[in-house]
């Protein structure tokens, strides 16, 4: 993973706002949120095939799914395969180390 700027960690810092990047203001949006998985290398979430999708619950934790006109499959997880979200380089969930180690 390449280290996070200065501008990525002020972003990570500030999830008060949620708003499409380049609009003039340095608020964090999807688009910085990053993925990264034992089959899918750090990829921004803009830039999967569609059809990825993050949740987050009680009881799951967070989860990477695979979805599709026949159902839907569970790529990656918090408590299972190996799964790991950053927004602009400040983690917020790594189980993927614990898979791959």
């Amino acid at each position: 993973m390449s280290e996070p700027t200065e501008v990525d960690r002020r972003r990570a810092l500030r999830c008060d706002g949620w708003l499409h990047p380049g609009i003039g203001d340095d608020r964090v949006s999807y688009h910085d949120l990053y993925i990264t998985t034992a089959e899918i290398a750090r990829t921004s979430i803009f830039n999967l095939p569609y059809g990825y999708q993050v949740s987050c619950d009680r009881v799951g934790g967070w989860c990477l799914w695979r979805k599709n006109e026949y159902g839907e499959n569970q790529v990656a997880s918090e408590y299972g395969e190996g799964l790991r979200l950053d927004v602009g380089g400040h983690v917020i969930v790594d189980s993927l180390r614990e898979v791959t180690e």
